[in-house]
Formats: C-alpha cells, sequence, structure tokens
C-alpha cells in the first residue's frame, strides 16, 4: 500500500482548519484555504493552456509564498514540476528548459521570463487569497510511479542532469519529515531557493501536518546579518535548515553577542560536511540547541541519512523511511568496522535517473550485488564506519565539490573557461578559505598571460555557471604545466594554488570616507589587518559568504542594496565604493519616499 499522496494530506488540513496560517512572511499571511485556493485556480489555468498529464512545466519563482502554491498548482493539472531558480544565468535556463522539453513556464509577474527560444505560455500567479478558480479545480490524480519533478545538478560535460523523482519517493520523504524532524508547533525558517531539494522539508513538510512555515525573502535567507537579527528578535521557538557554510557565516555575525539563539530549538544542517571546528563553535555559541545532521544526494529524494549530532565526530546518523545503506569496497563487498569504503544508497527513496540520460544513469544506478534484482546509486562520498556502526564522511571519490549546498562538478566550471575565445586551457582545483571553507582556484591558459582581464573572464563565465561556481580565485599564465603524457599537471598546479598571492593591496595616504569606510568593512569580514583601496576581493581570500556579510553590512549602514554578483564586475574596494556611491541617491529616495 502506498504512502498517502501530500496534496491529499494539505486538503486535509485545510478540511480541519481553513483559516490556520499556512504560510507567514514580511508582508502577510496566507490560511490554508488561500494557499490551496491559488494552487487550485493555477491548476485550471494550466489545463486551460493545454497542459497534459506528466506535462513538463516549469517554475521559475522567488523565494516566498508562490513556491507552495506553484507547486502544487503543477501538481493538481497532473504535471511534473522543473524548478528554475530565479538566479540561474540565462544559458543554463535555457539548457534546463530544453532538457526536459518545457513548454509552460509558471512565474510571478516581476520574475524574468524564460528565454524567448523555448516555446512556452507564462502564467502569471495571483497572490494568495486573490481570485478563485472560474471552475471546479481539475483533479489528475498520479500514481507513484508518476514523475514529480525534474531537479537539476551540475554535470561534468557542462550540460545540467535533469534528475527525476517519482510521486511515491516523495510522499514518503514528506511523510518521514512529519514524523522526524519537524514540529507542527513550531515553525521552521525556510531559507531555501526552489534550486535546492531542501525546500520540500521547509515549505510542504509543515503544510502535511497542519504548521506554519515562516517564509523569508532572498534577502533574509542569504544574508547572515539579517538571518542572526530574526533569530534574535524570536520570542518564541524556531527550527532553521541550512547549510552548513551559512551557518558559520551566522556564527561569526554573532561573534561577541550573547542570547542570540536562545529560541533557536532545533539546527538542521545539511547539504555540506560539518567540520569540528563548527560543531564546536555551535555547541558555544548555541548550547541549548539541537543539532542534527541531514545528508542525501538529489538522487535520492533530498535526505536519506540523519540524527543529532551527540559527540565529537559528526556522523551522518540513521538511515531515513525506505532507504537503505551499504559501504562497500571497490569489490563491492561489505566493509568492515573501522574501515573506508564508498555509500551506495538503495530503496524506494531512488530518482528514475537522469532525464535521458541513459549511459550516465546506468554508471550512476547500479544493481544490487545481493541478486534481488533492485538498484543502488552509487554516490561517490567516501565514507568510514565507526567501530559502534556510525557513518563518518570522509570525502568524494570524483572531482564534484559542494558549496553554499550546490553541487559543482569541477570540470564543468573548467569547461566554462575554455568556451571563450581568450582561453586555451583551463583546470579548476579546490583549496581553504581563511574561513576555513572550500574556495574554488581556476588556472586559466591564455597566450595574452598577465595582460588578461581576470574580472572580464569571471564575468564571462557567468553566463553559464551558477553564482556559486564562479572560482574565487582566477590565475593566468600563458602555459599551464603537463605530465609526460601531455595531461595538464594537476599535482604542480596544487602548489602554485598553495603560494596564492594573498596581498591586500596597496596603502593609501588619502581616502574618502566612504573608500575608508568600506576597506575597514572589508578588513573586518575578512579578518585582516587592512585592506587597500586597490586590493582585490578574490586576491584577498573573498569568498561567497563574505560577500554576503559585507552586502549585509552595507545595507544596515548605508541602505544600500545590491545582488551579491557585483563583486565580479567590481572586485577592488575602490571599484566597489563607485558602485554603491551610485546606488545611495536611490537608496536615500526609496527611504525618504515612505514618509511624504
Amino acid at each position: 500500500m502506498g504512502t498517502e499522496s501530500y496534496l491529499d494530506r494539505v486538503r486535509e488540513q485545510r478540511g480541519l482548519h481553513p483559516d490556520r496560517p499556512a504560510l507567514t512572511w514580511r508582508e502577510g499571511i496566507a490560511t490554508y484555504k488561500d494557499v490551496l485556493g491559488g494552487a487550485e485556480t493555477l491548476a485550471t489555468d494550466l489545463v486551460r493552456s493545454g497542459v497534459r498529464r506528466e506535462d513538463r512545466v516549469a517554475m521559475r519563482v522567488p523565494r516566498g509564498p508562490h513556491v507552495a502554491v506553484a507547486f502544487m498548482g503543477i501538481h493538481m493539472a497532473g504535471a511534473t514540476v522543473v524548478p528554475v531558480p530565479i538566479d540561474d544565468p540565462p544559458e543554463r535556463v535555457d539548457a534546463v528548459l530544453r532538457d526536459v522539453g518545457v513548454g509552460v513556464v509558471v512565474r510571478t509577474p516581476d520574475a524574468p521570463p524564460a528565454s524567448d527560444g523555448v516555446a512556452q505560455v507564462v502564467v502569471a500567479l495571483s497572490e494568495p487569497g486573490g481570485r478563485r478558480p472560474r471552475t471546479e479545480a481539475p483533479t489528475r490524480p498520479l500514481g507513484e510511479n508518476a514523475a514529480a519533478y525534474v531537479l537539476h545538478t551540475s554535470g561534468s560535460t557542462g550540460r545540467p542532469r535533469g534528475v527525476v523523482i517519482e510521486h511515491g519517493s516523495l510522499n514518503r520523504y514528506l511523510d518521514w519529515c512529519t514524523r522526524t524532524v519537524l514540529d507542527t508547533d513550531v515553525p521552521i525558517l525556510a531559507t531555501s531557493s526552489i534550486g535546492f531539494d531542501s525546500f520540500l522539508k521547509q515549505v510542504l513538510g509543515p503544510l502535511c501536518s497542519g504548521g506554519t512555515v515562516r517564509l523569508l525573502d532572498d534577502r533574509e535567507a542569504t544574508d547572515p546579518s539579517r538571518l542572526l537579527a530574526l533569530l534574535s528578535r524570536a520570542d518564541s521557538a524556531l527550527d532553521l535548515n541550512c547549510t552548513p557554510s551559512l551557518w558559520r557565516a551566522v556564527l561569526a555575525e554573532a561573534r561577541g553577542t550573547s542570547g542570540s539563539f536562545r529560541h533557536l530549538r532545533r539546527l538542521l544542517l545539511g547539504g555540506e560536511a560539518i567540520d569540528a571546528d563548527l560543531l564546536s563553535k555551535t555547541c558555544e555559541e548555541a548550547p541549548t540547541t539541537e543539532l542534527w545532521n541531514l545528508y542525501g544526494p538529489t538522487e535520492a529524494t533530498a535526505n536519506v541519512l540523519a540524527g543529532p549530532v551527540l559527540d565529537d565526530v559528526p556522523a551522518l546518523g540513521s538511515p531515513v523511511a525506505g532507504a537503505r545503506i551499504r559501504v562497500l569496497d571497490d569489490g563491492l563487498s561489505p566493509v568492515p568496522a573501522g574501515g573506508t569504503g564508498m555509500l551506495y544508497i538503495g530503496g524506494d527513496v531512488l530518482a528514475r535517473g537522469y532525464q535521458d540520460l541513459p549511459g550516465i544513469t546506468a554508471d550512476r544506478f547500479v544493481p544490487d550485488p545481493d541478486g534481488t534484482g533492485t538498484r543502488m546509486f552509487r554516490s561517490g562520498d567516501r565514507v568510514r564506519v565507526t567501530e559502534d556502526g556510525q557513518i563518518v564522511f570522509v570525502g568524494r571519490t570524483d572531482r564534484m565539490v559542494k558549496r553554499s549546498g550546490v553541487r559543482i562538478e569541477l570540470d564543468e566550471v573548467a569547461a566554462a573557461f575554455r568556451r571563450l575565445p581568450s582561453v586555451t586551457e583551463a583546470a579548476v582545483l579546490t583549496d581553504t578559505d581563511p574561513d576555513g571553507g572550500e574556495r574554488l582556484v581556476c588556472f586559466v591558459e591564455s597566450p595574452g598571460g598577465a595582460a588578461v582581464d581576470v574580472a572580464r573572464l569571471r564575468s564571462q563565465v557567468r553566463r553559464w555557471l551558477p553564482t556559486a561556481a564562479v572560482p574565487d580565485l582566477v590565475r593566468v599564465s600563458e602555459e599551464l604545466p603537463r605530465t609526460s603524457g601531455g595531461k595538464l599537471d594537476l599535482a604542480t598546479l596544487r602548489t602554485w594554488s598553495a603560494g596564492s598571492d594573498t596581498e591586500t593591496g596597496r596603502a593609501r595616504d588619502s581616502q574618502d570616507e566612504l573608500t575608508a569606510s568600506l576597506c575597514v568593512v572589508w578588513a573586518e569580514v575578512l579578518e585582516l589587518d587592512h585592506v587597500a583601496p586597490d586590493a582585490d576581493f578574490f586576491e584577498i581570500g573573498g569568498h561567497s559568504l563574505a560577500m554576503l556579510r559585507i552586502t549585509g553590512r552595507v545595507a544596515d549602514s548605508l541602505g544600500v542594496e545590491h545582488d551579491v554578483d557585483v563583486f565580479f564586475d567590481a572586485p577592488t574596494v575602490e571599484q566597489y565604493t563607485a558602485l554603491v556611491r551610485e546606488l545611495m541617491p536611490m537608496a536615500t529616495e526609496e527611504m525618504s519616499g515612505g514618509t511624504r
């Protein structure tokens, strides 16, 4: 017997308490009646536009109330959801829409339209609580084996891979969430965008059990200082689910304060590995908070291992319902206690496979050696089995990394640079940034050598890469080292990375007040003694979370808000100051406009 449909569970909650708040956000509240009414309206519009059962429908909406309405409305129409994040670069959006054959894009009125090169019908969402269906909403129940959503991950060839998850897996996952990590009486902060499957737990999970979701907008969810302020102001219990890297940045902002996390009941960290340093800082700053470690790839419906962190070694936890976890050696034999091997995942949590990629699907979803005819997913993660049977993450067996929860194939990043006319070869490695996180270093071979404009290279590859995949450092050389066999010598490149220049720039005797203050902000965030106006953000250790922290401080102190992408176009304090100065009149006008 299959698990009850999540849609039926949400409808049941509407029947029990239609006027209970389902979603709350800074600007408003939507009840269960509002949210389902909006979803039914959307479903009616989709069917009228010609959407058929299991058609692929893209969902291009920002964080906020429209996420739940769009996701459920597409399913009510019998279609398959294809999440397309608002901030994905246009070329990547084109690739995703072509990959799955999207014919309809659901978006909010203010969201950027999808590519004109893809046939589509754009459906604008009304606000929850707005118009009601003009006719009875369609009812198109789908079986457990029907495709629920297609979520795209990084691919080593540069082509995003669409992971197809079925309704049965989605329903079982949300059922596990409501029984294990969520509490009806404690709101969870929804930090994830639709590009991460953690939004399923944060937005849909509480609705299945009558809970309330506290929605964060894009600024609140990504700015560590604003997230800290929200947690500090809380007057009742809250749960938070985010990546370890974002949590590390929140802790950095909380340094020197006390009581900031007194109402944070449970902290669910996932999407990246938890290290001993982060664990120690969490225990020190949030001693009453229950810390959980969540592990799982997109190919296995979000999470397959989860549990409280109870000692100094952050184990991955216990298998979720329906997941079968095995640690095997190279010969596919079980690894004994104390041994290290690759983590394989089986059970009914597995994805159908990769959209229209049968070869890669067969390579990653392999037959289980037990002879039962079932499949296992070869995760690529090396893990260690402790003496008491716990599983601890060790590292990767391939060239895939995670940054800010985003899966990144290093070869995909290198391929993006090789597409540029001025680049003849490229290689991407990782090293450690000053905050202990992982950063990307790209080595570029170009006839121009040192004369090549690095900022321009970074700007150009943003056409194809998500922000998290843009390298923190780019090193240009007329010739990259090669082995005797003619391949790039990655071992030598690692020594180049270790010797990277981290000069903080030339000191200037005279600076205007704004430039001087921004130099101080950069120095504080990057934990440097000083930063000069000509210092390059990336050369002195800048990384994605430092961008967020600087952006938040500038917004708080100057009222100037901007996207983090500006650091790629204005990587020095001088250039950044000019950009901030341009935005200041607009910020002043917006602030004064509210008092007229």
